[in-house]
């Protein structure tokens, strides 16, 4: 079955490599950021997971709460200590800071200007206990430059995630900048095996020998994998095309349309044609007997009036008397 990554980075893909023999896993997610894009839990949410979203963005928590019902999802922010801190927010992106210079080159870089606000301060070591957790296959830190301080307060002695997963770069390059934290991790008892650019990858000691060979490679053919946001321009196109389809069927029969109207048109107009040849033909006949009839009348008059003139004649008085006896005795 392929792969559905939503990661920035192939995070997912790594870890299902190394994970995807656990059925429903669990995980814990600092910084979780949008549900979907870009999520490291995304994939392994589809498929039965849960765990814990931890996101101190009101619109990035209020996203996870709508998209993830099975899921823990915290706003607040993970330290050293529980309590609270000055948090510079960058509304709508995942960058947002307790730390003012961090913001400041954010906003350097065209983001918009930081609001400092007063959040609420956890760590994960509380919400451990607080949830009352036994297995956690993956632990992913994103907190823009407050990696040590989560590290400081997660008890990693204690709490044994699987994998750890850190980012280990300076924002916005590719510059390592995992010294502050990477001694804590592996003096927890953790081995680093994996850099990708952007996260160090610890697998603790206990699961090492069982996952470490899924480290060995990056993302590749083997992997089965397809980057979710392609699958969106994909479906894009095919309801792109099937929207063509149908405006082409569309054309199509409006062009069937006006062969037919432009048929009918010119068998309307043959008939319209033949109409006025026929009238033509009739008025023209008309004509003809109205010729016809006007030298009949005038035939009828030229006899009438020869008629009356044989009538009005001498002979015709005076042989009066022999046609009244032919008419009476004959």
């Amino acid at each position: 079955m392929t792969f559905i990554s939503f990661a920035q980075n192939f995070e997912d893909i790594m870890l299902w490599r190394a994970l995807k023999h656990v059925d429903t896993g669990f995980y814990i997610d600092v910084g979780a950021a949008d549900p979907d894009e870009g999520s490291v839990t995304k994939a392994f949410y589809d498929r039965g997971w849960h765990g814990i979203n931890i996101e101190p963005e009101p619109d990035y928590a209020s996203s996870l709460r709508a998209s993830r019902p099975r899921d823990i999802n915290l706003e607040v922010a993970v330290g050293e200590r529980e309590g609270k801190a000055i948090f510079h927010r960058i509304a709508g992106t995942g960058l947002s800071t307790f730390y003012e210079e961090t913001a400041s080159k954010h906003q350097g870089a065209g983001y918009p200007k930081s609001e400092a606000v007063e959040i609420d301060v956890t760590t994960i070591d509380a919400i451990w206990r607080q949830h009352d957790l036994d297995t956690v296959h993956f632990l992913k830190i994103d907190v823009e430059g407050a990696e040590r301080e989560v590290v400081l307060g997660a008890n990693l002695k204690v709490h044994r995630p699987w994998i750890v997963i850190v980012e280990a770069t300076l924002p916005f390059s590719g510059e390592r900048n995992s010294s502050h934290f990477q001694k804590l991790v592996i003096d927890s008892g953790y081995k680093l095996r994996w850099f990708d650019g952007l996260n160090e990858w610890y697998i603790a000691v206990e699961h090492d020998q069982a996952l470490k060979d899924s480290f060995l490679l990056p993302p590749n053919f083997f992997d089965n994998f397809v980057m979710s946001n392609y699958l969106a321009q994909a479906g894009r196109a095919d309801a792109a095309e099937a929207q063509l389809g149908r405006v082409s069927q569309m054309w199509e029969a409006a062009q069937r349309r006006l062969y037919d109207s432009e048929q009918l048109h010119e068998k309307l107009r043959a008939e319209m044609l033949a109409a006025e040849a026929q009238l033509e033909h009739v008025s023209q006949t008309c004509e003809s007997l109205r010729a016809e009839m006007l030298a009949e009348g005038a035939r009828a008059m030229v006899a009438e009036q020869r008629l009356a003139a044989i009538l009005d004649s001498n002979s015709w008085k005076v042989t009066a008397p022999l046609r009244w006896w032919r008419s009476k005795y004959q």
